[in-house]
């Protein structure tokens, strides 16, 4: 009786139609023994569904639908903030108990020990100290390593990520863990930033791999600068560790590859379709890695655009900064006048446009028009640089000595 009293009465309703069906049943009899009346089931059998019982329904179904748009991945805070950009108004607890009745579950994570011991191999210093931040793409990268499991035997991946906007720049995969395979993710994420990488700090572990002298070769010929994290401790590459068990918990664990090529194909495809285009990241403000970029140099372009109406109506020309290696990598999306989309130290003066961390290692080089002596901002003049339009030169006046001990101008 109490189980039925908590139930949904279109289900109690639906239940003693079957046993009357099915069964041949009377409804007087499956009434009795469920504990209800006869007139409350024929009552509830001819009730259209309320507005809010269609609302409930609509909104299971979407749940449903996310989630298997998501592969089975997603729990209840991404499907909530999917639900709430296609315009329901829920909660995001509503959705978890949602998801709990119809026994959806996002990814399960797996504890695994494992053990590190230091090499003798000279490692680079740690630059990021755990500050996964970056405050525009291209300034800091890290990677690693991992091993995927097929019909063949292992498969080892080694990926690129960018901190700023957690995105996979470049990924290879092979039979070998080697010195070659980390050096084709460096050549294949500089590639996806077209080729000029000079001034990024990439960070990892102190794998055999990343101390090699061959991939210690490849970033000096791309001016990459490498910075290493401590021996045994997974939390100073907290980053690509994440991303692993994304990768593994996500997909790999859900599938079984028959041959190394397979694994392969299919891990690529869900990079590239997926997890850099489609996929929701919480660093990101829950947008994809691709969309975050795509917004932040949409909003650098507007920006600039700004800054250059402002410096025309002062009189100012653009030229090129000199950036530190750290600013090298900086990019100008929309291109300015005289120069391409894409050049580089193309920036307004005084590094005016660029985020905080370029405008520290700026030094802009603006020129004026030539201005009269009796102009503000001119060789002559001590009053510093003209801060409005400048204005016409007085008139000299003269004025009689008024008052004792007080000098005529």
């Amino acid at each position: 009786m109490g189980e039925v009293a908590v139930a949904d009465p279109s289900q109690v309703v639906g239940v003693i139609s079957d046993f009357r069906t099915v069964h041949n049943i009377p409804h007087r009899v499956s009434c009795r023994v469920l504990g209800v009346s006869e007139s409350w089931f024929y009552k509830h059998r001819i009730r259209k569904p309320t507005a809010r019982q269609t609302r409930h329904l609509r909104l299971v179904e979407a749940v449903k639908e996310e989630f298997t748009s998501s592969g089975g991945t997603y729990g209840s805070p991404k499907i909530w903030v999917a639900l709430v950009r296609k315009g329901w108004r829920i909660s995001v607890n509503t959705i978890a108990r949602i998801m709990a009745e119809l026994g959806l579950a996002g990814r399960k994570v797996r504890k695994r020990r494992g053990l590190t011991r230091p090499g003798k191999r000279p490692a680079s210093p740690d630059f990021v100290r755990r500050d996964f931040t970056a405050e525009a793409p291209d300034l800091v990268w890290c990677g690693d390593m991992t091993e995927i499991d097929s019909g063949e035997g292992k498969l080892y991946l080694a990926t690129v990520i960018d901190l700023f906007s957690r995105r996979l720049l470049g990924y290879a995969m092979g039979a070998r863990h080697d010195a070659d395979l980390v050096v084709a993710a460096l050549h294949m994420a500089a590639a996806t930033r077209g080729g000029d990488v000079c001034g990024v700090i990439f960070h990892s572990d102190r794998g055999s791999e990343y101390g090699s002298r061959k991939f210690r070769r490849a970033c000096r010929k791309l001016g990459v600068t490498q910075s290493m994290g401590r021996v045994g401790s997974c939390f100073d590459n907290a980053v690509s560790e994440a991303f692993n068990s994304v990768l593994k918990v996500e997909y790999v664990h859900r599938h079984t590859f028959a041959t190394r090529s397979e694994a392969r194909i299919r891990i690529a495809t869900w990079i590239t379709d997926f997890y850099n285009a489609r996929r929701l990241h919480s660093v990101c403000d829950w947008i994809s890695p691709i969309d975050y970029e795509h917004d932040y140099w949409a909003g650098f372009t507007e920006e600039l655009a700004a800054q250059d109406g402002l410096h025309k109506t002062r009189g100012l020309t653009v030229r090129r900064l000199q950036l530190s290696p750290l600013c090298a990598s900086h990019r100008c999306p929309a291109g300015r006048e005289g120069e391409q989309p894409g050049a580089r130290n193309t920036v307004c003066p005084d590094g005016v446009g660029l985020p905080p961390y370029c405008r520290r290692h700026a030094r802009a080089s603006v020129s004026r028009p030539h201005r009269p002596p009796w102009l503000p901002g001119s060789s002559s003049c001590r009053a510093g640089p003209a801060r409005g339009p400048a204005s016409p030169p007085a008139v000299p006046r003269t004025r009689a000595p008024s008052g004792p001990g007080r000098r005529p101008r």
